[in-house]
């Protein structure tokens, strides 16, 4: 989370869009009410914000609000809200889920990064047959938590109106089951593939994008995502690691729909 860490120390003060954004569960309706213990460290430990400071938390439910800090003490902060309430609509039509067969190393962590920070609304951990990761059982609660911690960090940072659903593990046969309200695609590099870059502009409705491990799929597994539907696509003639595949093919659905 280095990228996002950093940028979240930036010169005081922010105004509009440079407003800093933190989600929360909820938000009190009392004239001034204290801030959950854990943002309220990084609130004044880590970005020192000082009384009068503003910033913007956003509920579960999409309403947004534009906080005051009113006191500070040792170890606790208490704020108001001093502006609008806006509720933000998610734009379901567009989304995009992606299913990544887990890379190795510490990989999947700058994917979720990316992924959130360009607008992916879900990402899904996923175990195929050449996936060379593992997770033991024990550490895969922790594993989800420390993921979706690092999407919530990189959709404040990225002004998102909610941070990505982090789901998984799945095995691949889940992963490829065919969901038929959404447009699904796997990255399949090869001279039969589409080109994505070309292919997207005839996509409508949300997408879900799976993407294979550093060995590619076995034949079994190709053979399971062409049986249940799914349009194989590539990004060209060039090879990269799943974890750039993901965020490239991301960026290109997103980028095109925009335009």
């Amino acid at each position: 989370m280095s990228r996002a860490s950093t940028s979240l120390v930036a010169d005081r003060p922010r105004t509009g869009l440079h407003l800093r954004r933190f989600f929360v569960a909820e938000l009190s309706t009392q004239d001034e009410f204290e801030l959950p213990r854990a943002l309220a460290h990084r609130v004044a430990r880590v970005l020192r914000l000082k009384v009068a400071d503003t910033f913007e938390l956003v509920t579960q439910r999409g309403s947004t609000h534009l906080v005051e800090i009113t006191r500070l003490t040792a170890d606790r902060v208490f704020a108001r809200a001093v502006g609008d309430v806006s509720l933000v609509e998610p734009a379901d039509e567009d989304s995009v889920a992606i299913y990544q067969c887990v890379p190795k190393g510490r990989k999947l962590d700058q994917l979720v990064q990316d992924c959130t920070e360009l607008g992916a609304t879900r990402v899904v951990a996923v175990f195929s047959e050449r996936t060379v990761a593992h997770w033991e059982p024990t550490k895969t609660a922790p594993r989800l938590r420390r993921l979706r911690a690092i999407a919530v960090h990189a959709a404040e940072q990225s002004r998102r109106p909610a941070p990505p659903v982090i789901d998984g593990p799945l095995s691949f046969a889940q992963a490829a089951e065919r969901r038929p309200d959404r447009r699904q695609l796997v990255l399949a590099p090869g001279a039969s593939s589409r080109r994505l870059g070309a292919f997207v502009a005839t996509l409508t409705g949300p997408v879900d994008l799976l993407v294979g491990p550093e060995g590619g799929l076995s034949d079994a597994e190709s053979a399971l995502v062409d049986a249940n539907g799914w349009t194989a696509v590539s990004l060209g003639p060039r090879v990269v690691r799943t974890e750039t595949a993901a965020v490239a093919a991301l960026a290109i659905i997103l980028d095109r729909w925009e335009q």
